[in-house]
């Protein structure tokens, strides 16, 4: 199992080796968890202010990352900064549906399984496979926010999830829990997230001028290629072809749990 990541399962008489994993742990699911914030509808986000404010202790946080190029990812950050505290909601929410409008096929889909290979049989089943992911954690979703399983925003905080479960899991030394969310993790990530958010955010950033939804693009494009590198995964292309209207299954997108955020 040596295999599944870059990052040692700690020792206990490691205290050092222990707090630093949990730290870049830590600080990869925090940016999870902002990707899943920015890409939601701005009508789901319960606290815009809080978040506008938390931008310095992201820049902080970004500092734990083992990449090896962080400048580009600080300086986004900032853009993304500036443009938050100068944005109302009536501007965001225009940008937010100018980009992926009201229906899963648009100009810039923000849905897995429109992405890459067509076939007719594909989406159901493929949609089953993400939410068994879910469902093998014990986490449902919310039926209060209506996504399909595949949205990009459902996906990151997946991710931010297992990760933040690993540090749980450190901090108590439970070795064999480590290695079930660490290979979760690597598998989602391998299978799904770095597969297709490479095309996916490279399609949104070329499809926009300069502004929040660009700066987002831009930030999870690198993001997602070093955090695949950190986890020798190999990143996905940037230029996956969308599933053409014609091959869309009615009914598909209705048959399964519909919403981005994790019900209690």
């Amino acid at each position: 199992m040596s295999d599944l990541m870059s990052i040692k399962i700690p020792s206990k008489n490691s205290l050092e080796s222990k707090e630093e994993t949990m730290e870049i742990l830590l600080a990869r699911s925090l940016f999870y968890q902002v990707l899943s914030f920015l890409y939601r509808h701005p009508s789901s986000i319960r606290n815009c202010l809080m978040f506008k404010k938390d931008i310095p202790m992201l820049l902080r946080a970004m500092e734990t990352f083992p990449f090896l190029q962080k400048n580009f990812l600080r300086e986004t950050l900032k853009k993304i900064k500036r443009v938050l505290e100068e944005i109302t909601y009536e501007e965001w929410k225009y940008h937010y549906e100018y980009c992926f409008g009201h229906t899963a096929h648009g100009s810039v889909p923000a849905y897995e399984l429109e992405y890459g290979e067509e076939h007719n049989f594909r989406q159901p089943q493929e949609l089953g496979d993400i939410a068994a992911f879910y469902h093998a954690f014990g986490l449902l979703v919310n039926k209060n926010v209506h996504e399909r399983v595949d949205h990009v925003s459902v996906e990151c905080e997946f991710m931010h999830y297992l990760l933040f479960k690993e540090v749980y899991a450190i901090e108590h030394d439970d070795e064999q829990k480590i290695l079930v969310v660490r290979n979760a993790s690597r598998r989602f990530l391998s299978q799904h997230l770095g597969r297709w958010l490479p095309s996916f955010s490279r399609r949104l950033s070329r499809y926009l001028g300069e502004g929040l939804m660009k700066y987002v693009a831009d930030f999870s494009f690198d993001f997602i290629v070093q955090d695949c590198q950190w986890m020798k995964v190999d990143v996905g292309p940037e230029d996956l072809a969308i599933r053409s209207v014609q091959q869309q299954e009615p009914g598909c997108a209705s048959c399964m749990i519909n919403s981005k955020m994790w019900g209690t």
